[in-house]
């Protein structure tokens, strides 16, 4: 049985008043195998009939589908009625990239009555979720794709108007578009279960659609539930969308989502469509079935959603008491009070129900074998980073392959893709570096050339490859090529970017605006770039090979000092708060070399502390001769974090494992290290975050924050 003749009916069976028949209907379809998963809820008046059949449950979330569609178009009445958006504006007015053309002519409106000229997909539609594309390149594709027909003419129905309808709320709002709803659609009607997206759900605890393969992209994989699409993004129970139905019926009964008018206004945008909404004047194919059952008069109108193949509906059937035939006058208003009202057939009474139908097995198991691709396919985060100010984060995500920079920000930390690289090319993204207003995030897109300068080129580009650094808008934009090489560094001073190319020091604007120029020639090669807290000097590493140095770059100046230079390995500058003072590690040289196995005791490494300014140093720690006497590194960039309290944090491996240790800077004579973290594991990262360099409260000993083989030790730096 087709599913449209399935729900054509269920509508007859609630037009006709038996509830019974509508709910032995469901029950016979799961017993038969032809559903496997459903749920509907019928409110008559005050009182709600539910339904629920196969592996459903009354309140199971399902994916809406095309039913978002209206949800994202309230949003936009939303607007209106506030003047933020005028209907009939263009649509170049808040999207200027769409323009040229016939799309010059395209309003707000043709975008919700789907009169637009816009395809329902793009041509590259598959292409995009294939690579796990972020709504930015469809609206990108949007903008660019040639319209089917001159603006206003026709009526075609179109999932990319949707989109930038969604754009423009984005835009206009400066909220994405799932946040918007959650707080000004669905918490006000109290929509608990509903978001665009998972909503922090797991794909396992919704219910499935019914596909052929697991190809990764389609309706049940993490990507496009999460990928919160305004055109079939949503998620909500029956009982959620009885509420949105409910709201429509009796706007005036409700709490005000929209000005009375504005509700009118979603009936009256012409005969099929309007606000997202099917209208009881359209050629549905349910509405077709029904009057062919020779019940009149009646009216249906809401919106249906396929996806997987799936069928979702949320339908609301109107009845006229006495005869007149169809509803034509356009006039909601007995609907809209809840039957409190006239209009051309006399008092009418309302009926509505929330239908939500995945279609087939809708919990089936996955019947298609994992590929080795699909499993070397799987997203996964990297290079998890924290902005200095305003609480965002930044990622890399690499999914089946392609690399891009992903974030969030507070409130509620909606992830969104920053870059938009679309290929599969090996090209790792590295070292993300936020600016000191967290306006921007440098980063290092290729890999380090090997032995010979060859850099990584996995797909053998007869173009060849680069190691880049590049900087990208946290508002969004096109990435702009700083220069290329690696190891950036952003002054705190005037935003320029340091980075290393060739090992030599280079130096350019953030926002790429002019080239980068070359800030020292130095001897050796040049490593690890850290600024003074001021951003008045930068240190460095000067690997001279069998030693290296800590040199120091003064840019006003324009001189190098090289701090309490030996015949050793130094390395791992870190600034004091202050900026008067750097701490380094010196490894005694050696010339030892275990390639494969353990080396665990040596001359003794220690921490030194210098002027940058006079160049003089002091030692300050020393490790045992014995066991740990071999500095074994953290997993981090830097090895020795200092605080504001006046303490060094440092790794030492003093008991056989890696575990951090705090010793005071100066104020002591012979300061001693004292250990913070203890046990049978090893401390990976570590980092100082508050302005009395604590990681949270400190407990009486070390506290798991989270759960898993990932664990945080908040300890202070004293003891």
């Amino acid at each position: 049985m087709l599913r449209r003749t399935f729900l054509a009916q269920f509508a007859l069976a609630m037009r006709q008043d038996r509830l019974d028949h509508a709910s032995q209907l469901l029950k016979d379809a799961a017993s038969q195998g032809r559903v496997g998963a459903a749920s509907a809820a019928v409110q008559h008046g005050s009182a709600v009939t539910r339904w629920a059949v196969g592996k459903a449950k009354p309140d199971t979330v399902f994916l809406l589908a095309s039913i978002t569609k209206p949800m994202t178009a309230t949003a936009v009445m939303m607007l209106a009625d506030a003047g933020q958006v005028r209907l009939e504006d263009p649509v170049k007015r808040y999207i200027p990239e769409f323009r040229a053309g016939a799309r010059e002519r395209v309003t707000v409106r043709h975008l919700l009555t789907h009169t637009s000229g816009l395809p329902d997909m793009l041509p590259e539609n598959e292409a995009l979720r294939k690579r796990h594309a972020p709504l930015a390149d469809f609206v990108a594709g949007t903008c660019r794709t040639p319209l089917l027909f001159e603006p206003g003419t026709q009526v075609k129905y179109q999932s990319m108007g949707i989109l930038l309808a969604a754009e423009i709320v984005e835009r206009v709002s400066k909220q994405p578009l799932r946040a918007f709803l959650r707080e000004r659609l669905f918490t006000p009607l109290g929509m608990q279960t509903a978001s665009l997206g998972l909503g922090g759900r797991r794909v396992a605890d919704l219910a499935q659609c019914e596909v052929t393969g697991d190809e990764g992209w389609n309706w049940n994989s993490a990507y496009w539930r999460d990928l919160g699409s305004p055109w079939g993004g949503a998620h909500a129970s029956t009982d959620d969308i009885l509420r949105l139905l409910g709201y429509f019926l009796d706007p005036a009964g409700s709490k005000q989502i929209l000005k009375l008018d504005t509700t009118d206004d979603r009936e009256s945008d012409g005969p099929e469509r309007g606000m997202g909404l099917r209208l009881g004047g359209g050629r549905s194919a349910i509405r077709a079935q029904v009057l062919a059952a020779g019940v009149r008069p009646f009216r249906i109108d809401g919106h249906a959603g396929v996806g997987g193949p799936g069928d979702r509906r949320a339908v609301r059937v109107v009845d006229h008491a006495s005869g007149g035939g169809i509803e034509q006058d356009g006039d909601p208003a007995g609907v809209g009070s809840g039957g409190r009202g006239g209009g051309a057939g006399g008092m009418k009474r309302w009926l509505w129900a929330a239908v939500l139908l995945p279609a087939g097995m809708a919990f089936a198991q996955n019947k298609t074998p994992h590929t080795i691709e699909q499993l070397m396919s799987s997203p996964f985060p990297s290079e998890l980073t924290a902005a200095p100010a305003g609480g965002h984060i930044a990622w890399v995500r690499n999914a089946a392959g392609v690399r891009n920079i992903w974030v969030a920000s507070p409130e509620d930390y909606t992830a969104r893709a920053l870059t938009s690289y679309t290929a599969d090319d090996g090209q790792d993204i590295t070292g993300l570096t936020w600016a000191a207003g967290a306006g921007a995030i440098v980063y290092v897109r290729g890999g380090a050339a090997n032995r010979g300068g060859d850099f990584p080129n996995p797909t053998s580009d007869p173009a060849g490859a680069e190691q880049e650094i590049w900087s990208v808008q946290l508002a969004g934009g096109a990435p702009k090529k700083l220069g290329e090489g690696g190891g950036a560094a952003i002054s705190p001073k005037d935003g320029r970017v340091a980075f290393l190319q060739k090992g030599q020091i280079w130096i350019a604007p953030l926002d790429g605006s002019a080239k980068a120029e070359q800030l020292a020639k130095t001897r050796g090669k040049a490593q690890k770039l850290r600024w003074s807290p001021d951003g008045a000097r930068l240190a460095f590493v000067s690997d001279r090979g069998d030693h290296s140095f800590i040199g120091v770059y003064d840019p006003a100046a324009k001189t190098v000092r090289y701090l309490d230079p030996g015949l050793a390995k130094d390395g791992e500058p870190a600034w004091s708060p202050d900026g008067q003072q750097i701490a380094f590690l010196r490894i005694p040289a050696s010339t030892d070399s275990t390639l494969f196995g353990p080396r665990r005791t040596g001359d003794p490494w220690s921490i030194r502390i210098a002027d940058p300014s006079s160049g003089k140093g002091r030692l300050l720690f020393q490790a045992d001769p014995a066991r740990g006497s071999v500095f074994h590194g953290l997993e981090g960039e830097d090895q020795i974090l200092w605080a504001s309290t006046g303490h060094l944090v440092f790794p030492w491996e003093r008991d056989g494992w890696t575990h951090l240790y705090s010793i005071a800077a100066g104020g002591e004579d012979t300061p001693s290290a004292k250990l913070l973290t203890f046990g049978d594991y090893e401390v990976e990262q570590a980092v100082l975050t508050g302005v009395d360099g604590r990681r949270g409260a400190e407990p009486p000993t070390p506290m798991t924050w989270t759960g898993g083989i990932s664990i945080v030790w908040p300890r202070r730096v004293v003891r």
